[in-house]
């Protein structure tokens, strides 16, 4: 669908009846690495964020989380931040300061997490 349509954004679900979202997104950036997916999830295991964030997404957010702002965290992406729902924020910094020396992480995938900490916690969920 991705192909067709050619979006700036997907919105990802992380758990779908046919295929998974890490697959999905993996496939969809394998064909379009310039889109860019945001996950939504209800899962907030510290292993689903390492193997979204290894698989290119550029935000994770949870589904029941209070004040979810999708227009915002969308946007966000849209123009290159990367999102991160506020409960991985001291689990997921530990989970990407133990990937230092992961190649993604050299890539840049940390320090765009970190850069969007402020945007996350206060545009997308005001706690």
């Amino acid at each position: 669908m991705a192909r067709a349509l050619t979006p700036k954004v997907v919105l990802m679900d992380w758990a779908m009846p046919k295929m998974s979202g890490l697959l999905a997104t993996r496939r969809t950036l394998e064909a379009q690495p310039e889109i860019a997916i945001l996950i939504l999830s209800m899962h907030s295991e510290a292993i689903l964020l390492r193997q979204a964030i290894e698989a290119g997404v550029r935000g994770f957010i949870l589904k029941n989380a209070a004040e979810l702002d999708l227009a915002s965290a969308t946007t966000q992406v849209a123009s290159g931040e990367f999102v991160l729902d506020p409960h991985f924020w001291r689990r997921g910094l530990a989970v990407l300061q133990s990937w230092e020396r992961r190649p993604a992480v050299q890539s840049g995938v940390a320090a765009r997490a970190a850069s969007g900490h402020r945007s996350a916690t206060s545009d997308v969920h005001k706690t």
